[in-house]
Protein backbone atom coordinates (compact mmCIF):
# COMPACT_ATOMS: atom_id res chain seq x y z
CA UNK A 1 0.00 0.00 0.00
CA UNK A 2 1.17 3.55 -0.65
CA UNK A 3 2.15 5.91 2.33
CA UNK A 4 0.95 9.16 -0.22
CA UNK A 5 0.17 12.98 1.53
CA UNK A 6 -3.47 14.20 1.60
CA UNK A 7 -5.05 17.43 2.84
CA UNK A 8 -4.99 15.87 6.15
CA UNK A 9 -1.52 14.39 6.23
CA UNK A 10 -0.65 14.87 10.48
CA UNK A 11 -4.02 14.83 11.77
CA UNK A 12 -4.59 12.24 14.55
CA UNK A 13 -7.84 10.75 14.71
CA UNK A 14 -8.99 8.28 17.26
CA UNK A 15 -12.34 6.17 16.39
CA UNK A 16 -14.16 4.77 19.16
CA UNK A 17 -17.31 4.13 17.00
CA UNK A 18 -19.08 1.35 16.08
CA UNK A 19 -20.94 -0.04 12.70
CA UNK A 20 -21.65 2.19 10.55
CA UNK A 21 -21.96 6.27 11.56
CA UNK A 22 -18.83 6.76 13.51
CA UNK A 23 -16.38 4.70 11.38
CA UNK A 24 -17.81 6.22 8.31
CA UNK A 25 -16.57 9.85 9.60
CA UNK A 26 -13.25 8.39 10.18
CA UNK A 27 -12.86 6.59 7.09
CA UNK A 28 -13.44 9.73 5.45
CA UNK A 29 -10.83 11.53 7.24
CA UNK A 30 -8.32 8.85 6.81
CA UNK A 31 -8.89 9.10 2.69
CA UNK A 32 -8.31 12.66 3.10
CA UNK A 33 -4.90 11.83 4.56
CA UNK A 34 -5.32 11.23 8.43
CA UNK A 35 -3.90 9.00 10.47
CA UNK A 36 -6.89 7.21 12.40
CA UNK A 37 -6.33 4.84 15.26
CA UNK A 38 -9.73 2.64 15.47
CA UNK A 39 -10.26 1.38 18.91
CA UNK A 40 -12.16 -1.95 19.46
CA UNK A 41 -13.71 -3.90 22.22
CA UNK A 42 -11.70 -7.25 22.98
CA UNK A 43 -14.58 -9.00 20.69
CA UNK A 44 -14.16 -6.52 17.85
CA UNK A 45 -16.43 -3.96 15.99
CA UNK A 46 -19.75 -5.36 15.65
CA UNK A 47 -19.83 -4.42 11.58
CA UNK A 48 -17.09 -7.05 11.05
CA UNK A 49 -19.89 -10.11 11.57
CA UNK A 50 -22.73 -7.57 9.48
CA UNK A 51 -23.34 -9.45 5.80
CA UNK A 52 -21.43 -12.85 4.63
CA UNK A 53 -17.35 -12.67 5.26
CA UNK A 54 -15.18 -12.16 2.39
CA UNK A 55 -14.01 -15.89 2.04
CA UNK A 56 -10.06 -15.76 1.38
CA UNK A 57 -7.22 -17.70 3.26
CA UNK A 58 -8.12 -16.75 7.01
CA UNK A 59 -10.37 -13.45 6.22
CA UNK A 60 -9.38 -11.61 9.48
CA UNK A 61 -10.92 -8.31 8.34
CA UNK A 62 -14.73 -9.09 8.75
CA UNK A 63 -17.79 -8.56 5.87
CA UNK A 64 -18.54 -5.81 3.29
CA UNK A 65 -19.60 -3.63 5.60
CA UNK A 66 -16.75 -3.73 7.52
CA UNK A 67 -14.59 -3.63 4.84
CA UNK A 68 -15.80 -0.19 3.25
CA UNK A 69 -16.05 1.40 6.22
CA UNK A 70 -12.73 1.02 7.31
CA UNK A 71 -9.89 1.62 5.02
CA UNK A 72 -6.78 3.60 5.53
CA UNK A 73 -7.12 2.29 9.73
CA UNK A 74 -5.02 1.28 12.39
CA UNK A 75 -6.69 -1.01 14.71
CA UNK A 76 -6.38 -1.49 18.32
CA UNK A 77 -8.43 -3.34 21.32
CA UNK A 78 -8.83 -1.83 24.35
CA UNK A 79 -11.57 -2.59 27.36
CA UNK A 80 -12.35 0.59 28.43
CA UNK A 81 -14.51 -1.14 31.73
CA UNK A 82 -11.19 -1.37 33.59
CA UNK A 83 -9.20 0.90 34.82
CA UNK A 84 -6.26 0.56 32.71
CA UNK A 85 -8.16 0.51 30.00
CA UNK A 86 -9.53 3.79 30.21
CA UNK A 87 -5.75 5.33 31.53
CA UNK A 88 -4.76 3.73 28.22
CA UNK A 89 -7.38 5.70 26.14
CA UNK A 90 -6.55 9.07 28.39
CA UNK A 91 -2.84 8.40 27.31
CA UNK A 92 -4.25 8.35 23.42
CA UNK A 93 -6.72 11.09 23.59
CA UNK A 94 -3.69 13.37 24.49
CA UNK A 95 -1.76 12.42 21.18
CA UNK A 96 -5.16 13.10 18.94
CA UNK A 97 -6.14 16.04 17.03
CA UNK A 98 -9.81 14.27 16.84
CA UNK A 99 -12.22 12.03 18.94
CA UNK A 100 -14.97 10.53 16.96
CA UNK A 101 -16.97 8.82 19.21
CA UNK A 102 -20.47 7.28 19.64
CA UNK A 103 -20.87 6.74 23.13
CA UNK A 104 -24.03 7.60 24.93
CA UNK A 105 -23.96 10.58 27.29
CA UNK A 106 -24.67 8.36 30.90
CA UNK A 107 -21.81 6.23 29.07
CA UNK A 108 -19.54 9.17 28.69
CA UNK A 109 -20.40 10.12 32.68
CA UNK A 110 -19.98 6.87 33.82
CA UNK A 111 -16.42 6.45 32.21
CA UNK A 112 -15.24 9.90 32.71
CA UNK A 113 -15.24 10.72 29.33
CA UNK A 114 -17.45 14.38 28.72
CA UNK A 115 -16.62 16.59 26.35
CA UNK A 116 -15.65 18.66 29.35
CA UNK A 117 -13.23 15.73 31.05
CA UNK A 118 -11.78 15.27 27.41
CA UNK A 119 -11.29 19.05 26.69
CA UNK A 120 -9.41 19.19 30.33
CA UNK A 121 -6.77 16.94 29.53
CA UNK A 122 -6.52 18.13 25.51
CA UNK A 123 -7.95 21.62 24.98
CA UNK A 124 -6.84 21.22 21.16
CA UNK A 125 -8.91 17.96 20.61
CA UNK A 126 -11.99 18.08 18.32
CA UNK A 127 -14.28 16.03 19.84
CA UNK A 128 -17.25 14.69 17.84
CA UNK A 129 -20.48 12.70 19.33
CA UNK A 130 -22.46 10.94 16.74
CA UNK A 131 -25.33 9.49 18.38
CA UNK A 132 -28.65 8.59 16.76
CA UNK A 133 -30.81 11.18 18.34
CA UNK A 134 -28.54 13.94 20.03
CA UNK A 135 -27.07 14.02 23.91
CA UNK A 136 -29.99 16.01 24.70
CA UNK A 137 -33.46 15.68 24.61
CA UNK A 138 -36.00 13.40 25.58
CA UNK A 139 -35.15 10.80 23.36
CA UNK A 140 -31.13 11.34 24.33
CA UNK A 141 -30.76 7.76 26.18
CA UNK A 142 -33.30 6.15 23.44
CA UNK A 143 -31.10 2.88 21.62
CA UNK A 144 -31.79 3.75 17.48
CA UNK A 145 -31.47 1.55 14.77
CA UNK A 146 -30.69 2.77 11.24
CA UNK A 147 -34.25 1.54 10.20
CA UNK A 148 -35.99 3.74 12.54
CA UNK A 149 -33.89 6.68 12.83
CA UNK A 150 -34.31 7.13 9.38
CA UNK A 151 -38.02 6.27 8.94
CA UNK A 152 -37.81 8.89 11.82
CA UNK A 153 -36.51 11.57 9.89
CA UNK A 154 -40.24 12.16 7.83
CA UNK A 155 -38.82 10.75 4.46
CA UNK A 156 -39.51 7.73 4.61
CA UNK A 157 -43.54 8.05 4.60
CA UNK A 158 -43.18 9.10 1.28
CA UNK A 159 -41.59 6.22 -0.88
CA UNK A 160 -41.95 4.55 -2.52
CA UNK A 161 -42.83 7.58 -5.32
CA UNK A 162 -43.30 7.94 -8.81
CA UNK A 163 -43.81 4.45 -10.69
CA UNK A 164 -44.20 2.33 -7.69
CA UNK A 165 -47.05 5.34 -6.57
CA UNK A 166 -48.68 5.04 -10.00
CA UNK A 167 -48.40 1.22 -10.09
CA UNK A 168 -49.32 0.48 -6.19
CA UNK A 169 -51.12 3.61 -4.92
CA UNK A 170 -52.57 1.54 -1.90
CA UNK A 171 -48.94 -0.28 -0.58
CA UNK A 172 -47.64 0.21 2.67
CA UNK A 173 -44.29 2.59 2.83
CA UNK A 174 -41.35 1.04 1.80
CA UNK A 175 -37.56 0.28 3.92
CA UNK A 176 -35.21 3.24 2.78
CA UNK A 177 -31.68 1.67 1.40
CA UNK A 178 -29.42 0.30 4.03
CA UNK A 179 -28.11 2.66 6.38
CA UNK A 180 -28.59 5.78 5.15
CA UNK A 181 -29.23 7.67 8.08
CA UNK A 182 -25.77 6.39 9.39
CA UNK A 183 -23.51 7.73 6.27
CA UNK A 184 -25.52 10.81 6.19
CA UNK A 185 -24.57 11.55 9.80
CA UNK A 186 -21.06 10.26 8.54
CA UNK A 187 -20.47 12.69 6.29
CA UNK A 188 -22.48 15.41 8.26
CA UNK A 189 -19.64 14.71 11.13
CA UNK A 190 -16.57 14.53 8.93
CA UNK A 191 -17.81 18.20 7.39
CA UNK A 192 -18.18 19.67 10.87
CA UNK A 193 -14.58 17.99 12.00
CA UNK A 194 -13.04 19.46 8.89
CA UNK A 195 -14.35 22.86 9.80
CA UNK A 196 -13.37 22.70 13.18
CA UNK A 197 -10.09 21.86 12.28
CA UNK A 198 -9.76 24.83 10.46
CA UNK A 199 -11.06 27.26 13.16
CA UNK A 200 -8.54 25.55 15.28
CA UNK A 201 -5.71 26.40 12.68
CA UNK A 202 -6.56 30.14 13.49
CA UNK A 203 -7.41 30.14 17.30
CA UNK A 204 -5.34 27.01 18.88
CA UNK A 205 -8.89 25.81 20.56
CA UNK A 206 -10.48 22.29 20.27
CA UNK A 207 -14.33 22.08 19.98
CA UNK A 208 -17.03 19.69 20.84
CA UNK A 209 -19.82 18.70 17.76
CA UNK A 210 -22.84 16.78 18.13
CA UNK A 211 -24.74 15.29 15.59
CA UNK A 212 -27.56 13.68 15.52
CA UNK A 213 -28.52 10.65 12.93
CA UNK A 214 -32.01 11.61 12.84
CA UNK A 215 -30.94 15.45 12.29
CA UNK A 216 -28.67 14.42 9.73
CA UNK A 217 -31.40 12.66 7.91
CA UNK A 218 -33.62 15.44 8.25
CA UNK A 219 -30.89 18.26 6.68
CA UNK A 220 -30.93 16.09 3.64
CA UNK A 221 -34.68 16.48 3.62
CA UNK A 222 -35.04 19.63 4.19
CA UNK A 223 -36.93 20.79 1.07
CA UNK A 224 -39.24 18.34 2.14
CA UNK A 225 -39.72 19.07 5.75
CA UNK A 226 -39.67 22.75 5.19
CA UNK A 227 -42.27 22.92 2.74
CA UNK A 228 -44.58 20.79 5.52
CA UNK A 229 -43.71 22.63 8.44
CA UNK A 230 -43.52 26.06 6.56
CA UNK A 231 -45.97 25.62 3.78
CA UNK A 232 -48.50 24.19 5.44
CA UNK A 233 -49.11 21.42 2.77
CA UNK A 234 -48.30 17.80 3.61
CA UNK A 235 -46.76 16.27 1.16
CA UNK A 236 -47.67 12.49 0.26
CA UNK A 237 -46.60 9.87 -1.87
CA UNK A 238 -48.52 11.46 -4.74
CA UNK A 239 -46.39 14.15 -4.86
CA UNK A 240 -42.73 12.37 -5.36
CA UNK A 241 -43.87 11.44 -9.13
CA UNK A 242 -42.89 13.56 -11.88
CA UNK A 243 -45.52 15.13 -13.69
CA UNK A 244 -43.55 13.36 -17.05
CA UNK A 245 -40.79 11.05 -16.92
CA UNK A 246 -39.10 9.38 -14.20
CA UNK A 247 -39.06 5.68 -14.13
CA UNK A 248 -40.04 3.01 -16.65
CA UNK A 249 -40.06 -0.77 -17.15
CA UNK A 250 -39.14 -2.43 -19.97
CA UNK A 251 -38.51 -5.96 -20.88
CA UNK A 252 -35.88 -7.03 -18.46
CA UNK A 253 -35.63 -4.42 -16.03
CA UNK A 254 -36.15 -0.19 -15.48
CA UNK A 255 -34.99 2.34 -16.77
CA UNK A 256 -34.65 6.24 -16.37
CA UNK A 257 -35.68 9.18 -17.75
CA UNK A 258 -36.46 12.84 -17.44
CA UNK A 259 -36.87 14.98 -20.48
CA UNK A 260 -36.70 18.35 -18.12
CA UNK A 261 -35.83 21.26 -20.74
CA UNK A 262 -37.21 21.70 -24.03
CA UNK A 263 -33.65 20.49 -25.31
CA UNK A 264 -33.80 17.37 -23.81
CA UNK A 265 -37.35 16.40 -25.32
CA UNK A 266 -36.29 17.36 -28.73
CA UNK A 267 -33.45 14.81 -28.74
CA UNK A 268 -35.72 12.35 -26.90
CA UNK A 269 -38.42 12.51 -29.55
CA UNK A 270 -35.66 12.33 -32.18
CA UNK A 271 -34.18 9.28 -30.65
CA UNK A 272 -37.59 7.50 -29.90
CA UNK A 273 -38.42 7.98 -33.61
CA UNK A 274 -42.32 7.62 -32.67
CA UNK A 275 -44.34 9.01 -35.95
CA UNK A 276 -46.04 12.89 -35.07
CA UNK A 277 -44.62 12.70 -31.51
CA UNK A 278 -41.79 15.67 -32.15
CA UNK A 279 -44.50 17.92 -33.20
CA UNK A 280 -47.71 16.85 -31.19
CA UNK A 281 -49.03 20.08 -29.87
CA UNK A 282 -49.51 18.62 -26.16
CA UNK A 283 -45.83 17.69 -25.97
CA UNK A 284 -44.46 21.17 -27.56
CA UNK A 285 -43.81 23.12 -24.62
CA UNK A 286 -42.50 22.27 -20.96
CA UNK A 287 -46.25 23.21 -19.79
CA UNK A 288 -48.43 21.48 -22.16
CA UNK A 289 -46.02 18.03 -21.31
CA UNK A 290 -46.95 19.06 -17.53
CA UNK A 291 -50.36 19.11 -18.56
CA UNK A 292 -50.43 15.66 -20.53
CA UNK A 293 -47.46 14.11 -18.56
CA UNK A 294 -50.00 10.52 -17.96
CA UNK A 295 -50.29 10.40 -22.11
CA UNK A 296 -46.75 11.57 -22.66
CA UNK A 297 -45.77 8.85 -20.16
CA UNK A 298 -47.78 5.69 -21.15
CA UNK A 299 -46.69 6.56 -25.04
CA UNK A 300 -43.05 6.03 -23.18
CA UNK A 301 -44.11 3.15 -21.57
CA UNK A 302 -45.03 1.05 -24.97
CA UNK A 303 -42.18 2.12 -26.31
CA UNK A 304 -40.22 0.46 -23.98
CA UNK A 305 -41.78 -2.63 -23.13
CA UNK A 306 -40.11 -5.22 -25.24
CA UNK A 307 -37.11 -3.84 -25.06
CA UNK A 308 -34.21 -4.70 -22.62
CA UNK A 309 -32.40 -2.17 -20.56
CA UNK A 310 -29.58 -2.27 -23.01
CA UNK A 311 -31.38 -1.55 -25.50
CA UNK A 312 -33.20 1.11 -24.44
CA UNK A 313 -29.63 3.11 -23.11
CA UNK A 314 -27.93 2.25 -26.70
CA UNK A 315 -30.87 3.91 -28.38
CA UNK A 316 -31.45 7.10 -26.33
CA UNK A 317 -28.43 7.90 -24.35
CA UNK A 318 -26.22 9.01 -27.72
CA UNK A 319 -29.07 11.59 -28.59
CA UNK A 320 -27.88 12.96 -25.18
CA UNK A 321 -31.71 12.80 -23.20
CA UNK A 322 -30.90 12.41 -19.59
CA UNK A 323 -31.38 8.06 -19.83
CA UNK A 324 -30.09 5.97 -16.56
CA UNK A 325 -30.59 2.42 -15.97
CA UNK A 326 -30.97 0.65 -12.15
CA UNK A 327 -27.69 -1.41 -11.50
CA UNK A 328 -27.07 -4.18 -9.44
CA UNK A 329 -23.71 -5.02 -7.80
CA UNK A 330 -22.67 -6.96 -10.64
CA UNK A 331 -23.25 -4.13 -13.17
CA UNK A 332 -22.29 -1.36 -10.68
CA UNK A 333 -18.78 -3.25 -10.62
CA UNK A 334 -18.10 -3.69 -14.66
CA UNK A 335 -19.56 -0.19 -15.39
CA UNK A 336 -17.09 1.26 -17.98
CA UNK A 337 -17.36 4.72 -16.61
CA UNK A 338 -16.48 3.95 -13.40
CA UNK A 339 -13.46 1.49 -14.79
CA UNK A 340 -12.78 4.33 -16.63
CA UNK A 341 -12.15 7.04 -14.20
CA UNK A 342 -10.69 4.29 -11.78
CA UNK A 343 -12.98 4.08 -9.26
CA UNK A 344 -12.64 0.98 -7.95
CA UNK A 345 -9.45 -0.53 -6.30
CA UNK A 346 -7.64 -3.78 -7.14
CA UNK A 347 -6.34 -4.99 -3.63
CA UNK A 348 -5.01 -8.37 -2.14
CA UNK A 349 -6.47 -9.31 0.88
CA UNK A 350 -6.25 -12.44 3.08
CA UNK A 351 -5.98 -14.38 -0.67
CA UNK A 352 -8.51 -13.32 -2.22
CA UNK A 353 -8.59 -10.18 -4.97
CA UNK A 354 -10.93 -7.42 -4.23
CA UNK A 355 -12.09 -4.47 -5.79
CA UNK A 356 -12.60 -2.02 -3.08
CA UNK A 357 -14.43 1.89 -3.80
CA UNK A 358 -12.16 4.53 -3.72
CA UNK A 359 -13.30 8.16 -3.05
CA UNK A 360 -15.98 10.26 -5.13
CA UNK A 361 -13.63 13.24 -5.42
CA UNK A 362 -10.39 13.73 -7.47
CA UNK A 363 -7.69 16.31 -5.95
CA UNK A 364 -5.10 17.32 -8.59
CA UNK A 365 -2.21 17.91 -5.97
CA UNK A 366 -3.21 15.05 -3.54
CA UNK A 367 -4.90 12.11 -5.23
CA UNK A 368 -6.81 9.44 -3.24
CA UNK A 369 -4.71 6.70 -2.40
CA UNK A 370 -5.41 3.17 -0.72
CA UNK A 371 -2.50 3.09 1.95
CA UNK A 372 -3.85 0.36 4.19
CA UNK A 373 -6.52 -2.34 3.81
CA UNK A 374 -9.04 -2.78 6.41
CA UNK A 375 -7.51 -4.16 9.68
CA UNK A 376 -8.04 -7.25 11.53
CA UNK A 377 -9.01 -6.68 14.94
CA UNK A 378 -6.12 -5.25 17.54
CA UNK A 379 -3.35 -5.72 14.25
CA UNK A 380 -2.18 -2.78 15.73
CA UNK A 381 -1.71 -2.78 19.42
CA UNK A 382 2.03 -3.50 19.24
CA UNK A 383 3.26 -0.39 17.30
CA UNK A 384 0.44 1.97 18.89
CA UNK A 385 1.03 1.09 22.45
CA UNK A 386 4.53 0.52 21.96
CA UNK A 387 4.21 4.74 20.92
CA UNK A 388 3.00 4.91 24.67
CA UNK A 389 6.25 3.42 26.20
CA UNK A 390 4.96 0.10 26.34
CA UNK A 391 7.25 -2.73 25.95
CA UNK A 392 6.20 -6.51 24.46
CA UNK A 393 5.86 -7.73 28.50
CA UNK A 394 3.59 -5.33 29.19
CA UNK A 395 1.26 -6.05 26.47
CA UNK A 396 1.54 -9.40 27.36
CA UNK A 397 0.31 -8.90 31.08
CA UNK A 398 -2.74 -6.36 29.31
CA UNK A 399 -3.51 -9.14 27.37
CA UNK A 400 -3.57 -11.35 29.92
CA UNK A 401 -5.80 -9.02 32.77
CA UNK A 402 -7.95 -8.81 29.28
CA UNK A 403 -7.54 -4.92 28.81
CA UNK A 404 -6.60 -5.37 25.78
Amino acid sequence: MSGGQGPFTGISVLEDAKLVAGPFCAKLLADLGARVVKVEPITGDPARKVGPPIQGDGNTAGGPLFLFCNTNKASVTLNVEKPTGRQLYRELLRRADVLVCDRRLDELERLGLTPDEVLAWNPSIVFVSITPYGLTGPDADRPGHELDVFHSAGEGKLLPGGLSYELFPDRQPVKAGRWLADLDAGIAAAIAVAAALFRRERTGRGDFIEVSHREAEMSVARVTNGVQVNGGMRWTRADRGYDFGGIFPCRDGYFTLRPNEDRHWQRLADALDIPGLKDDPRFATRAARHNHGGELNAIIREWAKDKTVHEVYERLAPSGAPVGFFADAAAVLSARQLRARGYFVPVELDGRRLDLPTAPYRFSKTPWQLRRVPPACGQDNAEVYGSLGLSPDDLANLRQAGVI
